[in-house]
């Protein structure tokens, strides 16, 4: 079921590029994360992605604490800033340069993210796994980081056949991400001011000119 994109759609392709990512000695290529092993390597671009995918929300929102004011309306206290939160849709359509076991291969990895082995890495240290944008269209254009909060697929009624294997003709898929934290813990032995003493990949210090 060969097509060709417009000019438009390829060019839109070219600006996205994301990553899910544990560590770079996990990393592992999309072909071995058939079974679920690791989602570490999955990069969604031009190569993995067939149309350009659709940015379904972009929302940033802040936590506050309401104390009545014995007047019209509540007096309210900022009490601290809440993840931003970004939405994309996926889709392909099996043929051409996507036939749908490959299709399959990669969806299937992208859900591992979500299994406990991705984020154990040894018996004292947990991997912070993170989905890292690179670039997507103007919205971001540096790299920030990411959690992959839910995924969700979408099959077709239609089905197509390869290799005595049915597989269905079209796939959507949607993930909702959350930024990730980015201030480290305090390392000094025998002290622990947070519960995330014992993750990596938190960065140094934060970058706030995408919040």
């Amino acid at each position: 079921m060969p097509f060709q994109l417009t000019k438009v759609d390829e060019d839109a392709l070219r600006a996205v590029d994301i990553q899910i990512a544990g560590t770079e000695s996990r990393s592992v290529a999309v072909a071995d994360s058939v079974n679920g092993a690791s989602a570490a390597g999955i990069r969604l671009n031009s190569d993995t992605l067939q149309f350009p995918p659709i940015i379904t929300k972009d929302s940033k929102s802040a936590e506050w604490m309401e104390v009545p004011s014995g007047s019209f309306e509540p007096m309210k206290f900022y009490v601290q800033s809440k993840s931003r939160s970004i939405g994309l849709d996926f889709e392909w359509v099996c043929g051409g340069r996507f036939p749908p076991n490959r299709v399959h291969t990669l969806v299937s990895a992208m859900k591992s993210y979500f299994y406990g082995p991705y984020f154990a890495s040894s018996k004292d240290k947990q991997e912070y796994p993170t989905v890292n944008i690179i670039n997507l269209y103007g919205i971001i254009t540096f790299k920030t980081t990411w959690r992959m909060m839910d995924l969700s697929v979408k099959y077709s009624n239609e089905m197509c056949k390869v290799d005595n294997t049915f597989y269905p003709l079209h796939v959507k898929v949607s993930i909702n991400l959350e930024s990730a934290t980015q201030l480290a813990p305090s390392e000094e032995e025998g002290e622990s001011e947070t519960p995330f003493q014992n993750f990596t990949n938190l960065n140094r210090s934060a970058d706030f000119r995408w919040y």
